[in-house]
């Protein structure tokens, strides 16, 4: 190994192959340096075969098509070839790979009917076909627009889902539609615990994946996920009248009142806001705004007659020395839970003398006893109505009320479950048809399933339908008997 002739063969097995094959006479082409001629060649054949009236045979598909015989001209190591040599299989195999497309689209007998022209007969005739999927009988004509978003997803329709959801919602929309680069790499990670060299990496992005992708966890993305389900849903379930007037309401209310609402805000949220804003405005309301705030389902401010303003379903508060001694608390708390007050308590500051409670004293009398703020033991009087006791029924504080529960007892018959008092059919099978209310709590008359038609002269609060509070007892009895009738029927 120390001789001359050793040291030689291994110094010269240190050189790279390209200066071999410079020393010996055989110079090696690489990719990089020809890649400017390989691309004006292709260029050359695609201009010369492009047909712009056939699909197939623009000047971007041939120029791929060019583009790929290069891959199969180095696989085939001609590369190593003289330069000469190279460009002449590459311009032969482009040519030849063009000409069989053309022949494909053009010139086969399958397509024209006719046999392909002699290339020497000057007088021949082409017959080109043309290929298209416009219609001209129907004057249908398909829009040259590139699709973007892979026709899977309509991009107008996440667009009015996103109206309805709230900032942390579109981003998990986004998230689920296109994946970040948080979720492959989690993803990524997740799918190579375990995994062995020899093994197919299989990468399946979900649900924690893609939470750790917004730094959320998994939790809160399927809560926020479940919620635009139930939106979308909502949204794509919607009657379009009812849609039309809540948001013509919405706008007119937001003017008056001078405030701005998300379209993602709940609709509880909704009614508790312009209940306070009807209240706090009292100047501004007027019969058409009593409309407006019913159709968002707000509560309308009521002037007794003493001339005050109602606290009844919009002041209860929990333990409030007047609250306690109200005969209608136990209603006016439930009233207040289906406008979304009650749960909260109203500074004084924000309504001042327009937050004024007013008890309503009721049939009979009961003495309690209650803890003052001192320690003391104060007696209060609580009255209660004799239905809280005795009765099976809500109560009734008008005389509209009145003849309608009459009404009911007389056409149809009494369900009850639990505290809750319904009323069906007096033959048939027992189908809830109208709901009035807790035992000794407030009657409100609720419509169960009412048809599309009736809907129109109800009131629709949250998810259930009531009558109008300004509507008289005779068109509300004609309500309740075409009610009646038609799930009578059904």
């Amino acid at each position: 190994m120390n001789s001359p002739d050793a040291s030689i063969v291994v110094q010269t097995a240190l050189i790279d192959p390209d200066t071999i094959a410079q020393l010996v006479g055989i110079p090696t082409l690489s990719l990089k340096e020809v890649w400017d001629d390989v691309v004006k060649v292709a260029n050359l054949i695609a201009k010369k075969y492009t047909d712009q009236s056939c699909f197939a045979l623009s000047y971007e598909d041939l120029n791929a098509e060019c583009l790929k015989k290069v891959v199969d001209v180095v696989q085939r190591g001609y590369l190593r070839k003289p330069r000469v040599e190279f460009f002449a299989v590459l311009k032969t195999a482009m040519n030849n790979h063009v000409r069989g497309i053309v022949q494909r689209h053009r010139y086969t007998i399958k397509r024209t009917g006719h046999r392909p022209p002699d290339r020497n007969d000057v007088s021949a005739i082409n017959f080109k076909p043309d290929v298209s999927i416009d219609d001209p009988d129907n004057g249908i004509q398909v829009a040259d627009i590139a699709d973007t978003h892979g026709g899977e997803i309509d991009p107008e329709l996440v667009d009015d889902i996103k109206v309805h959801l709230s900032p942390v919602e579109c981003l998990v929309l986004d998230q689920l539609l296109s994946p970040n680069e948080g979720a492959f790499v989690h993803a990524y990670l997740e799918a190579s615990v375990g995994r062995r060299r020899s093994d197919t990496l299989k990468v399946k992005i979900g649900v924690a994946s893609l939470a750790y992708g917004l730094g959320m966890t998994a939790d809160e993305f399927s809560r926020a996920q479940d919620s635009i389900k139930r939106k979308y849903m909502e949204h794509a379930t919607a009657e379009k009248p009812d849609e039309i007037k809540y948001n013509g309401a919405m706008a007119t209310l937001e003017r008056v009142y001078a405030v701005q609402v998300p379209r993602a805000t709940e609709p509880i949220v909704v009614a508790r806001l312009f209940t306070i804003c009807a209240r706090d405005q009292l100047d501004k309301l007027t019969p058409d705004m009593e409309k407006m705030l019913l159709l968002v389902g707000a509560k309308v401010p009521v002037i007794d007659g003493e001339g005050r303003l109602s606290c009844f379903g919009v002041l209860f508060q929990r333990n409030h020395r007047v609250c306690l001694a109200c005969g209608l608390r136990q209603a006016c708390q439930v009233e207040a839970a289906n406008y979304g007050l009650g749960i909260i308590s109203l500074s004084p500051k924000l309504l001042g003398s327009k937050n004024a409670r007013f008890a309503t004293l009721t049939d009979s009398i009961q003495l309690m006893t209650a803890k003052s703020t001192d320690g003391k033991v104060a007696h209060t009087t609580e009255q209660t109505t004799k239905s809280e006791a005795t009765t099976r029924e809500p109560f009734t504080n008008t005389e509209r009320d009145e003849v309608l529960l009459q009404h009911l007892r007389e056409h149809y018959k009494a369900l009850k479950f639990g505290d809750d008092v319904y009323y069906t059919h007096k033959d048939g099978k027992n189908a809830c048809i109208f709901y009035i209310g807790k035992k000794g709590e407030k009657f409100d008359l609720r419509f169960c399933k009412p048809s599309d038609e009736l809907k129109k002269s109800l009131v629709r609060r949250v998810r259930s339908f009531y009558l109008q509070d300004a509507m008289s007892a005779e068109d509300a009895l004609k309500l309740i008997d075409q009610h009646g009738n038609v799930t009578f029927k059904s």
